[in-house]
């Protein structure tokens, strides 16, 4: 099986092709991976594909990108829907791992 350009997956401007080259090829591989309906699982998909891109672009850019992803997928997920589990991703990088927050020194 010969590899495929990651562009393919991405039918949009340049500009989102371009930012997409700067992730690494797992996160691009994840990002093309969305759930196609009526399978479900869209809003898991958003929240920890939007965690692990926190590392590479801010939120404006994670919310364009999984706009677009879900629109090529076929899902109509509204923009609060997008912009809450980019959100809470947010915040969950806030937290150390076993949920406890550190003490003031």
């Amino acid at each position: 099986m010969t590899a495929q350009p990651i562009a393919q997956f991405f039918k949009n401007d340049n500009a989102t092709v371009a930012e997409l080259s700067r992730l690494p090829r797992w996160l691009q591989i994840r990002l093309a991976s969305c759930p196609r309906p009526p399978r479900k699982g869209i809003h898991p998909w958003l929240f920890f594909t939007a965690r692990r891109l926190f590392a590479y672009l801010d939120e404006p850019a994670i919310f364009e990108l999984l706009w677009t992803k879900t629109r090529d997928r076929g899902h109509f997920v509204g923009a609060k829907e997008i912009k809450a589990q980019i959100e809470n991703a947010g915040r969950s990088l806030e937290q150390p791992p076993n949920g406890r927050r550190a003490r003031e020194l």
